[in-house]
């Protein structure tokens, strides 16, 4: 069929994406038929299941269309663009099924009514090679049960070093463009770009992957999209993480942090690259009974520093966990917080290290604790 070749499915690099809901469908798309309109960029998509009697069998009935991108029909020798694929095609519903009937041609009224056509075009639209690649699927959603132990984890498919993607890639140019980050510092943090994942972490396909180490073993990892968009409207997360990894039993960069007289917790991993190899990550605004007994107590009688976001919000979470640190250290150490300003991260002080510090020190020494020399 005119449009279909093999080998579709890897992401490529392509400067110049315009900001549209799904950048991996749109790239895809690109990659396939070449030319891709948008249409009502940034709509809303509002559905909701009925029962289809003829069928007996769930669908979704659509009350608002969202995005969509016009392509050529390969299947009715379209040459109009006629074929609208939604910015959620592909993608899963709550009840673990692919989406694949979010798509319609405007050319032939019946032209996509056979299923066959159907998964056709969402195997060269996404690259699957068989059945079996298409349909296995791990379901492991938010608020799946979280290990009991920590484990040796692996990857989540198929990742390419940051160092060896080309400049112009998405992920180089969002981490290194806009975010500042040097591309030898992701290298040294271990950061990949998943270009296929493992049907069981679907969603890690497109991410940049950090890994995470504890104890000198891979732990767990979490994927970052690399853009930033409207997370509501775009209908995926901008994080995801290892599903069932013992968040609760490990600290984001605590076998570097443990080599300091003192640590500053922070939430995630980009606020412990800012603040520096101190810092430790909760991956959450919780603290755990494991991570404060047995992980904290490392510090036992040096300071534990709590530096969230800023916001009132935070502020009362940071010191019920100041609370309790100071209910359960034998011996005790001192407890701190830092306030940032509002609407500000520790994330967001990339690049500007000693800016964040001299607020640190400046704030601890008002609550009485002198950091060591050097720091």
């Amino acid at each position: 069929m005119r449009g279909f070749h093999a080998g579709v499915g890897e992401m490529t690099a392509e400067s110049g994406t315009p900001n549209v809901l799904c950048p991996e469908l749109y790239r895809r798309l690109r990659q396939l038929f070449h030319k891709v309109d948008v249409v009502n960029r940034g709509g809303r998509f509002v559905s909701e299941a009925h029962w289809d009697s003829k069928r007996s069998r769930w669908a979704t009935l659509v009350q608002e269309g969202g995005e969509h991108y016009r392509v050529d029909c390969p299947f009715c020798n379209d040459r109009r663009g006629r074929l609208w694929i939604n910015h959620r095609f592909g993608q899963f519903d709550k009840n673990d099924r692919r989406m694949i009937h979010l798509a319609t041609c405007y050319n032939e009224e019946h032209c996509l009514d056979d299923w066959d056509k159907r998964l056709i075009l969402c195997d060269n639209i996404f690259g699957f090679k068989n059945r079996n690649d298409r349909d296995t699927a791990y379901k492991c959603r938010e608020g799946v049960e979280e290990n009991t132990e920590v484990t040796v984890a692996c990857l989540p498919g198929e990742c390419v070093p940051v160092q060896d993607l080309p400049m112009t890639h998405p992920a180089i140019q969002y981490m290194c463009g806009k975010r500042g980050y040097d591309l030898a510092f992701l290298a040294e943090q271990g950061c990949t770009f998943c270009t296929r994942a493992d049907p069981r972490w679907r969603q890690a396909a497109g991410r940049i992957i950090v890994p995470i180490y504890f104890d000198g073993i891979l732990a767990g990892w979490q994927g970052r999209w690399p853009e930033d968009l409207d997370w509501k409207a775009a209908g995926f997360p901008k994080y995801y993480t290892l599903p069932g990894m013992p968040k609760r039993k490990i600290l984001y960069n605590f076998d570097s942090a443990k080599r300091h007289p003192f640590v500053i917790v922070c939430e995630g991993i980009t606020d412990v690259w800012a603040t520096g190899p101190w810092a430790v990550g909760l991956l959450g605004s919780a603290l755990s009974y494991q991570q404060q007994c047995h992980l904290l107590s490392q510090w036992s009688g040096q300071p534990i520093i709590i530096m969230l976001d800023g916001g009132e919000n935070e502020r009362s979470i940071m010191q019920h966990m100041v609370d309790q640190l100071l209910s359960g250290q034998q011996p005790r150490s001192p407890v701190p917080y830092v306030q940032l300003p509002e609407d500000r991260d520790p994330g967001s002080y990339q690049g500007n290290r000693e800016t964040l510090m001299s607020l640190v020190r400046a704030q601890v020494r008002a609550q009485g604790i002198i950091l060591p020399d050097g720091y």
